[in-house]
């Protein structure tokens, strides 16, 4: 005759099973719990990244304007403004006010990038040299440091004939240096960088859009 388990064989099983059950089921929301973690910090990651490709793109692709165009190509030591023919939110291929500005903030300083309609009122230039004034916008990188700023690399032809390096410059566009046939427009700085307080590159953007636009009735009168 085969015995049955007693009441207290019985008891002792369902305790068995239950401790086996919470334990596993504590590991599978701690496996849930690290897969979501990491999930959030690979999105979070991709769109930092995303987000510093656009505007780098957006930066290289900066065109020359007219002189007394509001797309000029302007630079201070926190804010530029100019055109790019790639734009984060415009169409791509057509030509964009942008502005770039570092803003400070708390435990650092973020890359702002914002795209400006292009019927509204143009930038106004004498705040050219605050970023505060900026709202919205991507932010496209964090950095730790706050004393940190933009940095200008032209190269006249006299330095490219001769192999020297270009100038660096806190300001665009220089004061001096440009060539006679710069007149009429104003071309992108050879290199765009963020420098912080020990002249460290940070950041650096060569520019591609050196080509001049079409010379005017007007322009060539006043360079003749």
């Amino acid at each position: 005759m085969t015995r049955g388990f007693t009441l207290l064989e019985t008891l002792i099983a369902l305790v068995i099973a239950s401790i086996t059950a919470l334990v596993l089921l504590q590991s599978i929301m701690a496996v849930a719990r690290g897969t979501a973690g990491i999930e959030i910090a690979l999105a979070g990651a991709l769109e930092t990244e995303f987000s510093r490709e656009v505007v780098s793109d957006a930066l290289a692709a900066s065109v020359a304007d007219y002189l007394e165009s509001p797309g000029a190509y302007t630079g201070s030591t926190t804010r530029i403004s100019g055109t790019t023919r790639r734009p984060v939110l415009a169409p791509h291929g057509l030509p964009t006010r942008f502005v770039l500005a570092l803003r400070p903030e708390s435990g650092g300083t973020a890359l702002i990038y914002q795209e400006v309609e292009p019927r509204s009122e143009d930038i106004d230039r004498e705040a050219v040299n605050s970023a505060e004034e900026l709202e919205g916008g991507i932010v496209a990188m964090r950095f730790a440091a706050q004393d940190i700023g933009f940095r200008f690399a032209y190269q006249t032809m006299t330095q490219l004939y001769a192999h020297e390096p270009p100038d660096p410059l806190e300001a665009w566009p220089p004061e001096e240096g440009f060539d006679p046939w710069y007149d009429y427009y104003r071309p992108p700085p050879a290199l765009v960088m963020i420098v912080d307080s020990q002249d460290r590159v940070l950041w650096a953007i060569a520019s591609s859009g050196w080509n001049a636009p079409p010379l005017r009735g007007r322009d060539l009168e006043d360079i003749l």
